[in-house]
């Protein structure tokens, strides 16, 4: 492969991937594109709240929840794809060069090396992680399919051995977890609590939206504090989790699951292209000011709202801007990316009829709805095409 036309993608999820086929098809033929990600698999990671709980009641396709994506690499030229299993460890955008630690699926075996790649354009979707522990909402361990699966699996253990569970944030996927639990183990003797920082859960949309949220979650027998946050966490063998709130109460969990906050996947890349927080700051057109060689795009950019919604938008831009950059237009003819803050929220708690709330188009729509569109499989269906690199995450064909 020749660096001066190798374009690097850092990452294989929703964003990384579709990139991937996208480019291989449309790059000039003399280009050729390098994929790194740490698995070989791609994660609907969607699907993660019920998954932890009892993946079988994700339906009839719940064995896609972690499908390989390799295979749908070998319908191209030979010597167009490269694909590097491993993680970015350091960059230099001054020289073009990006520095990669490979491993395998198994963790214990394998070589494991440093890979020094030049690249004339390096596309970052190293998407980010759980801050408040690893769970199994996102990728674990070294990243593989392997310990995200193990993690998932613990996770399980852990639940159904549980007397006590403790949630805390109410946002989303705090909901989606909670209900999860507490629609599975209705009736079984667990006293499950939810920590919401906020008088309401889902405070970031109208209150009617997290009144329905609460309303699902009081009947199965969800214990919900507001307006408190976890303080302190304090572990005892053999004697659980104490939690001091800030509120001053105390509570006692056999698991207590964070799902507050992510940690952007950034800390490869050069400090002066992150912006305070970690995440990768880009321009209009979804390039780093400093490097215009260097692409961003997905949950690791500096733009708010992280939704796999927000991906579409980025791609088409990111896609159609480097082809005319190795095309020769000028930056004049560049689209601009227009980021919309308007939250799409679609949140199923458990896999009884109906029980959902949604706010879309800036308004509640019906649980049922909701519970419809994703409540039934959480859209794992989807992980297919999008693996086998025949559509994007917003569902467009490639």
């Amino acid at each position: 492969m020749s660096s001066s036309k190798n374009v690097v993608i850092l990452g294989a999820s929703f964003s990384g991937l579709p990139m991937a086929h996208y480019l291989i098809k449309y790059l000039p033929a003399d280009y050729t594109v390098t994929l790194v990600n740490p698995s070989t698999h791609l994660f609907w990671n969607i699907a993660a709240p019920r998954a932890i709980v009892a993946p079988e009641l994700l339906g009839k396709n719940h064995a896609d929840l972690f499908l390989p994506f390799l295979p749908a690499f070998e319908k191209y030229t030979a010597g167009r794809f490269r694909f590097v299993q491993g993680k970015a460890v350091s960059s230099n955008p001054a020289v073009n060069t990006v520095t990669v630690q490979t491993h395998s699926d198994n963790a214990k075996g394998g070589e494991s090396r440093e890979v020094v790649l030049n690249y004339a354009h390096l596309i970052v979707a190293t998407g980010s992680r759980e801050a408040g522990g690893s769970w199994g909402f996102k990728a674990t361990g070294n990243g593989s399919h392997v310990d995200t699966q193990s993690t998932i699996a613990a996770t399980r253990s852990s639940l159904t051995a549980a007397k006590t569970i403790v949630i805390s944030g109410a946002g989303a996927t705090g909901i989606e977890v909670v209900g999860e639990i507490a629609s599975f183990y209705e009736g079984q003797g667990k006293h499950i609590t939810l920590v919401s920082s906020s008088a309401q859960p889902l405070s970031m949309v109208p209150e009617t939206v997290g009144k329905a949220a609460r309303y699902h979650l009081e009947k199965m027998g969800v214990q919900i504090c507001d307006n408190a946050r976890v303080a302190n966490e304090s572990k005892t063998p053999g004697a659980g989790t104490m939690l001091t709130l800030s509120t001053g109460e105390t509570i006692t969990a056999d698991v207590h699951i964070s799902t507050w906050g992510m940690t952007p996947n950034t800390e490869f890349f050069a400090r002066e292209l992150l912006d305070s927080a970690g995440w990768v700051t880009t321009d209009k057109y979804m390039r780093t000011p400093a490097h215009k060689n260097v692409w961003a795009l997905g949950d690791v950019t500096h733009w708010g709202n992280r939704k796999v919604s927000t991906i579409e938008a980025m791609h088409n831009i990111v896609t159609v801007n480097l082809l005319a950059t190795i095309n020769g237009k000028s930056e004049a003819e560049l689209q601009e990316y227009k980021h919309k803050d308007g939250l799409m929220l679609l949140v199923p708690m458990g896999a009884k009829f109906g029980r959902a709330t949604a706010y879309l188009f800036g308004m509640k729509i019906w649980g049922w709805l909701a519970w419809l569109v994703k409540g039934r499989t959480y859209m794992v269906e989807l992980n297919r095409p999008l693996a086998d690199g025949l559509i994007t995450s917003g569902r467009t064909k490639i």
